[in-house]
């Protein structure tokens, strides 16, 4: 049984890391993920930063709010 938690921690953990944790964190993503699909990548850097405001230690979001910040160099 142990390996099964461990394991369902593990994949909770990965499913939050993509989704986010929290639902402002999703919330934000999920603008920045819209904002990035219409080439608005102003909008989607500060939906981004608003997201890592409510999860500053996800990893998904900070790798996505770099990208979006060469497109707007």
């Amino acid at each position: 049984m142990r390996i099964s938690d461990a394991e369902a921690r593990a994949e909770k953990r990965a499913t939050e890391e993509l989704q986010g944790r929290t639902p402002n964190g999703r919330r934000y993503f999920t603008l920045a993920q819209s904002d990035i699909a219409k080439a608005d990548y102003a909008a989607a850097a500060r939906n981004l930063q608003t997201a890592l405001a409510f999860e500053s230690d996800n990893e998904l979001f900070r790798r996505k709010l770099k990208e979006v910040r060469q497109h707007l160099r």
